[in-house]
């Protein structure tokens, strides 16, 4: 199984704090203070670092928003799951039939679609720990399982069950394919769900049921 690592949270907050523009300007600001009052140079500069230090030890001892947190998870997540990706397509690019690659391309597609919207799932929930571990493992070690096969065996030489290596391997890609697909419509339902609430909501505030406002749209109101 192959290992894509999420980011250390730790190191994402030192990257945030150093890169952080307000506080980069309040040092900046230090600096230029120190020089204009004509202190030597080491003291601009261990203000300008102090005032860094600062900046980075508070991304350790305040408590940072969930919202902070939430972001990070899911940029690294999304970044292990695009790298995982291109490396399977990379790998069966020119080398496996067309029908391997195709069935990728299009596993890759319904991926990172449900990763461009993975905050409608829960954090832990199954159907986004069914997406990571397809992208990161389920897929490539099905990849790489195959692709250590002579191509001439892996498409002729037939198994106890009948089927080639290559017939194996496009079942498991289709089961894959197809449970992506269900995470991605179990997206769209949430999505769905939302905005049917929103409307009960707007309904009950505005006291219009949704048939009023398609008569009146009827009507040219």
């Amino acid at each position: 199984m192959r290992s894509y690592p999420i980011s250390d949270p730790n190191v994402s907050r030192i990257r945030r704090a150093v890169s952080d523009p307000y506080g980069l300007g309040i040092a900046l600001l230090a600096g230029i203070a120190t020089l204009a009052l004509h202190w030597p140079a080491a003291v601009a500069a261990g203000a300008l670092l102090a005032v860094v230090a600062v900046r980075v030890g508070s991304e350790f001892v305040v408590p940072r928003g969930s919202r902070l947190e939430l972001a990070d998870a899911v940029a690294d997540r999304e970044r292990q799951v695009r790298a995982a990706l291109a490396e399977a397509e990379a790998l069966v690019r020119d080398r496996a039939p067309a029908e391997v690659q195709s069935r990728v391309t299009s596993i890759k597609e319904v991926v990172l679609e449900i990763v461009a919207r993975q905050a409608t799932l829960e954090g832990a929930s199954p159907q986004l720990f069914a997406v990571l571990r397809t992208a990161t493992d389920y897929l490539p070690t099905a990849l790489e399982t195959y692709m250590k096969l002579p191509a001439g065996w892996a498409t002729t030489r037939r198994q106890a069950d009948g089927r080639t290596a290559l017939e194996i391997l496009t079942s498991q890609l289709d089961l894959l394919h197809d449970e992506m697909v269900d995470v991605a419509d179990a997206v769209n339902r949430n999505d769905i769900d939302k905005l049917l609430t929103h409307e009960r909501f707007l309904t009950q505030r505005f006291g219009r049921s949704p048939l009023e406002l398609r008569d009146d749209q009827e009507s040219g109101k």
